[in-house]
């Protein structure tokens, strides 16, 4: 049973961490690393150390690095998939969880847009594995190390078919805007609940599919004149695309995984 308890508290703490991505939630994702944790994900050295120095493009952490990278995105998706958590003793564990993660890139002209940004925005998926060691002290569980494995990757131009006549409501946010930030208010007789029942109905959004070819997409600089190829030649600029990056290669606009 104990176990059984200790596997559920690893799963929600990588759920945690994916969460925080998306969300851009600093507290939270540093909320799953234990001090000392280490970092092996585009990024070599500490997970999460808030003392450091840390400033915009020159992250001392993985936390700081990731959300560098992240707000080169006008959004991200990460979508995890299978698990496997394998018990060291009662205090330690190693998991293994396949992620699929959805990256829009900034374009252009966005003075957000990070270093690889083309003349319009990019869809950037990659696939992988976080490799975690956990420990459980003081009766929770928290990753002392995290490897990022990189299994696949594909960069193509944009599509949004339907995708702005979402209702706002119901579009994913980052930070405390987001509905997941107030879904326990609004599911206990808040706002939402109150303006359904007055209608009589659940709240419904219509998708008008909008089927344009999409603007071929070109890189800057001197290579403006030729399309964005399908895939990233080196991700982040610095070595291939297996190799992590120094600490001062934060800013590039293809996302950390």
């Amino acid at each position: 049973l104990q176990q059984l308890l200790d596997t559920q508290a690893i799963q929600k703490a990588i759920a945690t961490s994916a969460r925080a991505l998306d969300r851009l939630d600093e507290k939270m994702l540093r909320g799953v690393f234990h001090p000392g944790s280490k970092h092996a994900h585009f990024f070599e050295g500490p997970s999460s150390d808030p003392a450091l120095p840390s400033k915009p493009g020159e992250p001392l952490d993985f936390v700081a690095f990731a959300f560098d990278v992240l707000r080169c995105h006008s959004r991200t998706h990460h979508q995890l998939g299978q698990m496997l958590i394998e018990f060291e003793s009662a205090t330690v564990a190693f998991a293994e969880t396949y992620f699929t993660a959805h990256h829009r890139q900034r374009q252009i002209g966005d003075k957000l847009a990070g270093a690889t940004a083309c003349d319009t925005e990019m869809d950037y998926f990659v696939g992988g594995r976080y490799v975690d060691r956990f420990e459980k002290r003081k009766g929770v569980w928290k990753i002392t190390h995290r490897t990022g494995m990189t299994d696949w990757t594909r960069l193509e131009a944009p599509s949004s078919a339907g995708f702005d006549s979402i209702a706002d409501a119901q579009l994913g946010k980052r930070g405390k805007k987001d509905m997941v930030y107030r879904a326990r208010q609004l599911y206990l007789g808040g706002p939402l609940r109150r303006a359904d029942s007055a209608r009589g109905r659940p709240a419904l959004f219509i998708f008008r599919l909008r089927l344009a070819a999409p603007t071929p997409a070109r890189h800057r600089g001197a290579n403006s004149s030729k399309p964005c190829p399908m895939a990233p030649r080196r991700p982040w600029g610095a070595g291939s695309p297996s190799t992590p990056v120094p600490r001062s290669g934060s800013g590039h606009g293809i996302g950390p995984g």
